[in-house]
């Protein structure tokens, strides 16, 4: 099976795989401009005063609803939140394409701040400042602020959003009238300079300006970074084109850092866009991949910093239901001056058994024919962990919305860990969807005498809630930023009962066990502390014995209901020490 680096819904972390497709920087930008209209939004998210009227509680639960299609990437739900006009002028595809973007750069809304919310009739506005957290092939981790006016329009009885950061207005809408002055545009807050400010000097630059002269339907973004003090100033063809700018401004005194521009088909280039892809299809890998998938689409891309192009081949997605399960691919990396291939990616397959091996394997686990026997069509996928010399096998039989947080995907599904050297089961994980939604959970977990108390004590608290599938049980935290203080709520996902969190195996069992696990290392060092603590989260035992002679330690961690050994880990103190996997 090809392109498995790229699974859309991967198993053994539950995290959707950022898929490194060696995207350009244009492509960065257009995300973060996507993330900063998502956290415009977002910030609308806490609870509204209670005198606030029936259409601010209707603006907060479209929010919430928003909200959640981004942090689920759940296109479709996004979509529906906007307006009529919107949906006649960007498609549902647009932003899927969008959230694959955000994955790539792994965005994240840091923090975001809403204000001011009017409403005049039909329509209403609000003022909202967020920063952004992201990671850039180029330019490394980065944060952006920024600030704008996210609007609303009430169509058939709902509210629904109709302009903000990538988001056009229509010409039949306009902004709504609201009693006395209206007031400007808010600015990144501490900044020096305003987003006018650094326009004017950005497009006073030659070669800005020879840009817009070439494509005057740029669209510009401006985004304060409020660590560095920078303004990035950015221009974009938005013809499908991949010309782009951009111009770095000292907040303080005004001075340009950098500007760059990028044009499409490159200039001064040893090799030209049909010569490079002509290299790749010629590389014997390549080949290889363009007879199993003859129907393939190419993209090139060159980068003036390295003087390298990139030549990806995209095939067909592989999809289950409506779902795409996987996207196969390779590119190859050509020096520009020599023609020489570089690199070809993604790397080969590095392992002891097959990929049908290890599935053969799997299906002769009780577990597997179980769930097999009353699901013939559950889709099969395996994939290999080169780190840890183990393939996931995993036989999913429904792809459901994913839920908060973004990384878990509840899916009913089997998956099975075998050791790559040794063929041995490690592990068998099965999950299943949940039964209680993320809403009646939060409201089950309010109703509890615990959690009320708390909220009613410190009304600041924010409320959090996420799915453990292995446990399967909603998580419903409560956090007071004030004081630093919190409580936990375990709702069953099935029933809506409340769990307790109280270890089947207690303290002194589970050191005996630990003690047991650790009997090598503990024969052979000086152990001067030793320690335990009980993850109520996990529902697990991590018990730690250190030797600060020998200046090295072991963790071995405990299933606090059944007693077993998940694992155990021995770190030294002078080396770097890898997390573990819990």
């Amino acid at each position: 099976m090809l392109g498995n680096e790229v699974l859309l819904f991967a198993v053994k972390s539950r995290k959707r795989i950022k898929m490194d497709l060696k995207m350009p920087r244009k492509n960065t930008m257009k995300a973060l401009a996507l993330v900063l209209w998502i956290g415009l939004v977002l910030s609308s998210a806490p609870a509204l005063a209670s005198g606030q009227d029936s259409d601010e509680l209707a603006i907060k639960e479209v929010v919430d609803t928003f909200v959640n299609a981004i942090n689920n990437r759940n296109a479709d739900a996004l979509y529906r939140c906007l307006s009529s006009q919107i949906q006649s002028e960007m498609t549902i595809d647009d932003f899927e394409i969008l959230m694959t973007m955000l994955d790539n750069i792994n965005a994240e809304i840091i923090e975001a701040e809403v204000s001011d919310i009017r409403i005049t009739d039909s329509k209403a506005t609000a003022s909202a400042t967020v920063t952004v957290s992201y990671t850039d092939e180029i330019a490394g981790e980065g944060f952006v602020d920024t600030s704008e006016t996210i609007s609303l329009v009430k169509e058939d009885g709902e509210w629904r959003m109709y302009e903000g950061i990538l988001i056009p207005s229509g010409p039949s809408l306009e902004a709504p009238d609201m009693p006395g002055e209206t007031p400007p545009p808010p600015e990144a807050e501490g900044a020096n300079l305003t987003s006018d400010e650094v326009f004017q000097i950005a497009e006073m630059q030659d070669e800005i300006s020879n840009f817009l002269q070439q494509y005057p339907d740029a669209e510009r973004y401006a985004s304060y970074d409020s660590y560095s003090q920078i303004w990035h100033v950015i221009y974009d063809n938005p013809l499908e084109g991949r010309e782009y700018a951009y111009v770095n401004i000292n907040d303080e005194t005004g001075e340009v850092i950098e500007v760059y521009v990028y044009v499409w088909p490159p200039v001064g280039t040893n090799l030209s866009e049909d010569e490079v892809i002509e290299i790749a299809r010629n590389f014997d890998r390549v080949k290889d991949f363009l007879t199993e998938q003859p129907d393939v689409e190419v993209d090139v891309w060159y980068s003036e910093m390295t003087c390298e192009w990139s030549v990806s081949f995209y095939g067909v997605p592989v999809e289950w239901g409506a779902e795409p399960i996987e996207l196969p691919f390779i590119y190859v990396v050509i020096s520009d001056a020599t023609g020489e291939v570089i690199e070809v990616g993604p790397p080969e397959l590095d392992a002891n058994l097959t990929q049908e091996e290890a599935i053969d394997i799997a299906k002769e686990r009780i577990e597997v024919q179980t769930f097999l026997a009353n699901r013939p069509d559950a889709y099969e996928y395996a994939y290999y962990e080169p780190e840890g010399s183990e393939w996931y096998v995993s036989f999913i039989n429904n792809v459901v919305e994913p839920i908060e947080p973004v990384e878990w995907y509840p899916a009913e599904c089997v998956t099975v860990i075998v050791d790559d050297l040794t063929g041995e089961v490690k592990d068998v994980q099965v999950y299943r969807p949940p039964v209680i939604s993320e809403d009646e959970a939060i409201n089950i977990a309010k109703g509890t005498a615990e959690m009320s108390e708390f909220l009613s004590a410190h009304p600041d608290a924010e409320v959090w809630v996420w799915y453990n599938e292995k446990l399967m049980e909603w998580v419903v935290n409560a956090y007071s930023m004030e004081i630093f203080t919190e409580v936990t709520v375990f709702v069953d996902a099935e029933t809506g009962e409340i769990k307790t969190r109280e270890p089947t195996i207690k303290w002194e069992e589970a050191l005996e066990i630990a003690q047991s696990a650790a009997a090598d290392f503990l024969n052979t060092h000086r152990i001067a502390v030793f320690n335990g603590v009980y993850d109520e989260f996990t529902n697990q035992w991590l018990i730690n014995f250190c030797d600060r002679f020998a200046e090295n330690e072991i963790m071995v961690i405990i299933d606090a209901v059944s007693g077993e050994v998940i694992t155990t880990e021995v770190f030294s103190w002078d080396e770097d020490i890898t997390a573990l996997n819990l």
